[in-house]
């Protein structure tokens, strides 16, 4: 909700001293090279406000002193200015393209002089959102419009209990839809996969599962709230400490005490949970829009029997994920129906399942 598809290049390219029109930005695959890539509380910006002006500069301060280098000039004989390094002693001037294979080979320096923020001329100014026009204009491409070729499509018929399992199934009605390819178990409940979304949706629908419904059957709104209540009770664990809490307050002091609730409610993104995976030659690569990708990578190496550098997670846009997609059930969920199919394979919730899931 930040806009941090411009926000964090606008760190980078303040420090850097590089117009903002000569910026593009690339979206990573999932990978702890490029460290947490976890994003959600929108902290994006809070998070990496210094680590990405560190960075710009760190890369400023090398290019400069490559640039010193060739000269045979003290660093602070030069400065940098819309990707140019300029000899301030002769206003002789290197681009940056002309000096990175030389700055490459330098020595990273620990601690770097950051801009003075009343010299910012990125930074703090009204930025076009680079995502925009292509939203707009409908060339982007969201996780739900990825498709490849020789791909079917998948819904899963999941438990209506958490924590729930199949014990039996009959799928005879559904293998009767014109379309419907396969109907299979997974970890998660039955899969089904046809020739398109809509297909696999009625598939899904037909399917007359036996379900053991496990330990939360009965469990409802009371238990859960009584569950809190209990909670409340018990010692919690220190997050911060301010001042003196634990002072004994004088006799004859007013305490309020106050209950606050508020329901489940939806994360209702504006695209339900879903995702594009192949799985082929001992190798996994999903498309997924999530707010999550390493421990989506993770977690699908662990449920296919793969290590890490064998699933390659690409991080797609996705319309809305309010924290819902922290979690990656739906990409473990297209990682094992693309394995069992040996074909590309997206995956669709329905709206319904996404609110009850």
């Amino acid at each position: 909700g930040q806009g941090v598809k411009t926000a964090l290049p606008m760190l980078v390219a303040e420090e850097l001293k590089v117009e903002w029109e000569s910026i593009r930005v690339e979206q990573a695959e999932g990978d702890k090279k490029y460290g947490d890539q976890t994003t959600g509380g929108s902290m994006s910006v809070r998070v990496s406000y210094d680590p990405f002006r560190k960075a710009g500069a760190t890369a400023r301060t090398m290019l400069i002193t490559a640039a010193a280098n060739r000269w045979n000039v003290k660093p602070e004989d030069c400065r940098a200015e819309n990707g140019f390094v300029i000899n301030t002693k002769n206003n002789e001037k290197l681009s940056y393209g002309e000096l990175v294979n030389d700055a490459a080979k330098l020595p990273v320096p620990e601690n770097v002089e950051l801009t003075d923020p009343g010299d910012f001329e990125i930074i703090g100014k009204p930025i076009p959102r680079v995502d925009t026009p292509p939203k707009v204009y409908g060339s982007a491409i969201f996780g739900i419009d990825i498709v490849k070729p020789g791909m079917v499509y998948a819904a899963v018929e999941r438990p209506p209990a958490f924590g729930g399992k199949v014990q039996s199934y009959n799928d005879s009605q559904t293998r009767s839809i014109k379309g419907v390819n396969d109907v299979f178990e997974i970890s998660t409940g039955v899969a089904v996969t046809a020739d398109s979304t809509w297909k696999s949706f009625k598939g899904k629908d037909e399917l007359e599962i036996d379900w053991d419904l496990g330990p939360n059957k009965d469990k409802d709104t009371e238990d859960i709230r009584n569950s809190l209540k209990e909670h409340l009770n018990k010692e919690g664990g220190i997050i911060a400490s301010v001042g003196n809490p634990d002072m004994e307050l004088p006799e004859g002091s007013k305490f309020i005490e106050a209950l606050y609730e508020f329901p489940l409610i939806t994360h209702a993104p504006m695209d339900p949970m879903n995702c594009v995976a192949v799985v082929k030659n001992g190798k996994a690569e999903l498309w997924t829009p999530t707010q999550n990708p390493q421990t989506a990578r993770s977690a699908v190496a662990q449920a296919l029997g793969m290590e890490e550098k064998d699933v390659t997670i690409y991080v797609t846009l996705m319309g809305g994920a309010f924290g819902r997609r922290l979690q990656v059930d739906y990409a473990i969920e297209a990682a094992e129906i693309a394995k069992k199919t040996g074909k590309p394979v997206k995956l669709t919730w329905t709206r319904e399942d996404d609110m009850k899931h």
